[in-house]
């Protein structure tokens, strides 16, 4: 591992992964997800893909559109790869009845998708 340019950041060399340090005094100490994070994270990315489907459909979601769905889900991963874990709330609602990504899921074609990507979130979210 090597410290790169900014301030207050790690690269780490072998999978070209950045993990966030934070400093104390004149040490840097990476934050090391844990598990539980690298899940969601994992969970919202899979969420992200397909969200990002060309041929979605928002018109039932909270969401103006693609542009809207994934700004407000690379938001939450970049949060918790900081280690700064978003509010229980935020996270369950994404993935709710109803909410925002089974509505797209579901006048998009691919509601099947979103229950399995659905059991995976509970399965992550039970351990925060």
């Amino acid at each position: 591992m090597g410290l790169s340019k900014s301030l207050g950041s790690q690269l780490c060399l072998c999978t070209n992964d950045f993990v966030p340090t934070r400093l104390f005094g004149v040490f840097a100490h990476p934050v090391t997800p844990s598990t539980t994070q690298t899940s969601l994270v994992e969970v919202l990315q899979e969420a992200r893909g397909l969200l990002a489907r060309p041929d979605n459909d928002f018109a039932w979601s909270s969401w103006e559109g693609a542009e809207d769905a994934l700004r407000e889900v690379d938001r939450l991963i970049t949060r918790i790869q900081a280690g700064d874990m978003p509010k229980r709330l935020d996270l369950e609602v994404l993935f709710a009845p109803t909410g925002p990504v089974q509505e797209v899921s579901l006048s998009s074609g691919w509601g099947q998708e979103f229950l399995k990507l659905a059991e995976k979130f509970d399965s992550a979210i039970e351990k925060v």
